[in-house]
């Protein structure tokens, strides 16, 4: 029931490889940079994109821009689709999201790696990191997830800052568990959850995805049984 609205090139699509070591229960991810994309086709993504967006929309920047894409087309693209009405949400890296951040997204979602990368800090200590935190809050950007690994993550709005565990389960792939985490906060945007409700859900959705293999993705039951033990 998705629509998709793909624009096809003449190079491939970038292959990522994910190594998982069952005996050292590590996660290795060897990640292809892909082709070199042409300034018509990213203007044809770019046209799809704009003449889709309606007011009250959602849309999500996620990952790495293509070769041959600058670091500033999604700070281009978010001024665009929030004149249109749109709430945007990025989870991206380096430049990419640092540009981003001038467009004041709806949303991002750095880890903490990327969060230090932006500010060019390292923070060692929480402390730090709910300062920057803050500062980026108070730039115009609504909401921060900053994603801790298996320590959880922070939650912060202009009247919250929020705490959340990971869960205590069986990893099997890594895979899609920020993602994951994404597309339930998008949800609960979507639905009008409260802040908590919503980071909640976005633990429970990514605790799931990663007691699964590869890309296989959790059912709704597993979303609900990992949803009650946040209580």
């Amino acid at each position: 029931g998705i629509q998709t609205c793909f624009v096809h090139t003449d190079v491939e699509t970038r292959t990522n490889l994910k190594v998982v070591d069952p005996i050292n229960n590590t996660f290795t991810d060897i990640n292809e940079p892909g082709g070199q994309v042409i300034e018509a086709d990213i203007r044809k993504l770019e046209s799809n994109l704009l003449s889709r967006i309606k007011a009250d929309d959602i849309v999500v920047f996620s990952g790495r821009v293509a070769n041959g894409m600058d670091a500033s087309i999604v700070k281009e693209w978010a001024i665009q689709c929030k004149q249109k009405g749109a709430r945007v949400f990025v989870d991206a890296e380096g430049d990419t999201l640092k540009l981003a951040i001038e467009a004041e997204p709806y949303l991002i979602k750095p880890n903490l790696d990327e969060l230090e990368s932006i500010t060019g800090k390292k923070l060692d200590k929480r402390e730090a990191v709910i300062l920057e935190c803050n500062r980026i809050i108070e730039c115009g950007v609504s909401v921060i997830v900053l994603s801790l690994g298996k320590e959880g993550a922070l939650f912060f709005n202009e009247q919250k800052r929020l705490y959340i565990e990971a869960l205590d389960v069986q990893v099997k792939s890594t895979v899609g568990a920020g993602d994951s985490m994404m597309a339930a906060f998008a949800y609960g945007v979507h639905n009008n959850l409260d802040f908590e409700e919503t980071a909640r859900l976005s633990i429970a959705v990514s605790g799931a995805k990663v007691t699964c293999q590869g890309t296989e993705m959790p059912d709704k039951e597993q979303v609900n049984r990992m949803y009650d033990l946040l209580f």
